[in-house]
C-alpha cells in the first residue's frame, strides 16, 4: 500500500513489477496518518512511505501496523533520479518480500535499517 506521499514513478515500478498496490493518492487522498495505518492493517497490507510521522504512531502512540518501509531516500541529495528510486524501492520489496512484514523498514541510500513492530 503506498501513502500518498510516494511518487507515482515508485507505484507505476512496483505494478510494473507485478506487485498489487492500493494506492492512498489515488483511492483516499487527504486522510490522516491514523486512517491510512487503519486501512493498511484491514487489508493486511505493508505500508510504503516517506512520512517519518508513523515511527512516532507506531513507537510512541502503539497504533496497530503489519509493516512499514519508510523510503527515506531524498533524490537532490543522493544523486538519484526517480527512476532509481523506484527500482531500488521495488528491489527490496521483491527480494524481502514477507520478512518486511513486523518490521519498520527505514531504506537510505546508504542501505536498509530494520526495527521489530511492537
Amino acid at each position: 500500500m503506498a501513502d500518498q506521499n510516494i511518487d507515482q514513478p515508485i507505484v507505476d515500478r512496483l505494478r510494473s513489477d507485478g506487485h498489487s498496490v492500493f494506492s492512498i493518492r489515488d483511492q483516499l487522498p487527504g486522510v490522516d496518518d491514523d486512517v491510512v495505518l487503519a486501512v493498511s492493517v484491514r487489508r493486511n497490507a505493508l505500508l510504503l512511505t516517506e512520512d517519518t510521522d508513523f515511527g512516532r504512531l507506531i513507537f510512541q502512540e502503539r497504533f496497530a501496523a503489519r509493516g512499514i518501509l519508510l523510503v527515506r531516500i531524498i533524490d537532490v541529495s543522493s544523486g538519484m533520479t526517480a527512476d532509481q528510486i523506484a527500482l531500488l524501492v521495488s528491489d527490496v520489496i521483491t527480494r524481502s518480500g514477507s520478512s518486511l512484514f513486523g518490521q519498520f523498514t527505514v531504506l537510505t541510500d546508504r542501505g536498509i535499517r530494520q526495527h521489530p513492530l511492537p
